[in-house]
C-alpha cells in the first residue's frame, strides 16, 4: 500500500516527519499520526513528584509515547466507535503510524474566529451532549478539551486524542468527574459570565450523567479549593486561558454540594 502521504518514497525517516500531518489515503482526506518521542525518565520523574501533591483525581494520565501510547489510542478509539460515541475511524495502524479518517476542524479554533455568542452557546451545548453519551457509555475521555474536538463540515462533533486512558489510573466516576472538570475548564474563555455560563453548563450535565459521578464532583470540587486560592491570590486568571479556566471551573464546581445530587 503505498504510504499515506500518497508517495511510494522511504527515504524519509521518522525525525524528517511531522507528528501529525494532513494526507489522503485510499482516496480521502485523512490524518497521519506518527509516535512521540517515549518520555524521558526527567519527565516520568517530575510527574511523580507531581503526583504526590496534586488530588488523586488530577494526577497525570499521560500517555508513555512511543508507539506503544499509538496503538492503544487505536484501541480506545475503536472501543468508542463500536460504542457509537463521534471518533475517527482508524484506518490504518502499523509500528510506524496511525491513519485516522478526517472529522473537520477543530472545535476551539472555529470558536475563537467566530463572531456568533449564538453559536458558541450551542456549540458548547452540542460538544456537552457529547461528553454525556461518552459518560452514559460507562467511558471518560480523559482530556475533553475544545481544542481535541473537531467540528465536521455537516455539523457534527468528534472528539480526538485518545492516548490517555484514565480508567487505567483511577476509577470511572474519578475519571468521568475529572472530564467534567476539563471541560468546564475549557468553555471558560468562551462565557461573558463564567460564573453563570458554567453553572448553566454543570447544571445540564448533571441532570444527564450517571449519579455516581456527582459524589465525585464534590471530592474533587473540595481537593482544588486551595488551588483556586492560589490562582485568586497571585492573579493568574488575568495571563493565561487556561488559569482562567481552572479558576472557574473550580469555583463553579462548589454549587454541586448546594444540589441534591449526593449521596
Amino acid at each position: 500500500m503505498a504510504h499515506p502521504n500518497g508517495s511510494d518514497d522511504e527515504s524519509q525517516t521518522p525525525a524528517d516527519q511531522p507528528r501529525v500531518e494532513r494526507v489522503r489515503f485510499d482516496g480521502q482526506d485523512a490524518w497521519c499520526k506518527r509516535p512521540e518521542a517515549a518520555r524521558s525518565s526527567i519527565f516520568t520523574s517530575l510527574h511523580r513528584i507531581l503526583d504526590r501533591v496534586l488530588p488523586k483525581v488530577m494526577r497525570s494520565t499521560n500517555a508513555v509515547g512511543g508507539i506503544d501510547a499509538l496503538h492503544g489510542e487505536a484501541k480506545r478509539l475503536r472501543v468508542f466507535d463500536v460504542k457509537g460515541l463521534p471518533v475517527p475511524k482508524v484506518l490504518q495502524e502499523t509500528e510506524e503510524h496511525l491513519v485516522l479518517s478526517d472529522c473537520g476542524a477543530q472545535l476551539r479554533g472555529h470558536m475563537r474566529v467566530s463572531s456568533d455568542a449564538a453559536e458558541k452557546t450551542r456549540l458548547i451545548a452540542q460538544a456537552l451532549e457529547v461528553l454525556v453519551s461518552i459518560h452514559q457509555a460507562g467511558l471518560a475521555h480523559g482530556r475533553p478539551f475544545l481544542k481535541d474536538m473537531t467540528l465536521s463540515n455537516e455539523g457534527a462533533i468528534y472528539v480526538l486524542d485518545l492516548e490517555e486512558d484514565p480508567i487505567a489510573r483511577m476509577p470511572l466516576a474519578d475519571a468521568q468527574a475529572r472530564d467534567v472538570y476539563l471541560f468546564l475548564l475549557s468553555c471558560a474563555e468562551f462565557q461573558d459570565d463564567p460564573k453563570q455560563g458554567l453553572k448553566r453548563v454543570l447544571g445540564t450535565y448533571l441532570t444527564n450523567a450517571p449519579k455516581e459521578v456527582a459524589p465525585r464532583l464534590i471530592a474533587l470540587c473540595n481537593s482544588l479549593r486551595v488551588l483556586r486560592w492560589i490562582i485568586r491570590g497571585t492573579g493568574a486568571t488575568l495571563f493565561t486561558h487556561d488559569a482562567h479556566g481552572a479558576y472557574w471551573a473550580a469555583r463553579v464546581l462548589e454549587g454541586v454540594a448546594d444540589l441534591d445530587v449526593a449521596d
